[in-house]
């Protein structure tokens, strides 16, 4: 009878270590994982009089993981800003200051002459994105791993 007990406590022990390790706190952190995000995209210095309009985040599991069913992106963080205008070499020197080697530009016109300028590193692991939209006089900046 004890053997029953003992033997039924290790299995709800280790369906409970399951449980925490899958959805609660990983044992083990995936690199680079949300604070390697989070400390390349804090670095970005964002001028004060850009109006935020939004942000995002994802942090997975605690900031170590990503639950199955999400692997692209799972770590991410990114803000949107409404500006009138901007100069495309002040969006590299933002991008630059999260340790960016080279940033690589591709610029694009519509038809009827809205510009749109996405601007792309790597570092570390991860994907330092920026890009402006004339149409909506959006800024969009984010860090993913």
């Amino acid at each position: 009878m004890k053997k029953k007990i003992i033997i039924g406590l290790v299995v709800v022990g280790m369906l409970a270590l399951g449980y925490i390790n899958l959805a609660i706190y990983p044992f083990r952190t995936q690199h680079p994982n949300f604070s390697d995000v989070e400390r390349v995209f804090n670095k970005m210095q964002f001028p004060s009089d850009w109006q935020q309009i939004s942000d995002s985040e994802n942090r997975g599991i605690a900031g170590r993981a990503c639950p199955v069913e999400s692997e692209s992106w799972c770590f991410h963080k990114s803000r949107t800003f409404r500006v009138e205008s901007i100069d495309i070499a002040k969006i590299e020197e933002i991008l630059k200051q999260s340790e960016c080697p080279a940033v690589s530009t591709k610029e694009s016109e519509s038809t009827s002459g809205n510009k749109t300028v996405s601007l792309e590193c790597s570092v570390k692991g991860l994907s330092i994105n920026g890009s402006y939209n004339e149409r909506k006089q959006e800024l969009y900046f984010a860090a993913r791993s």
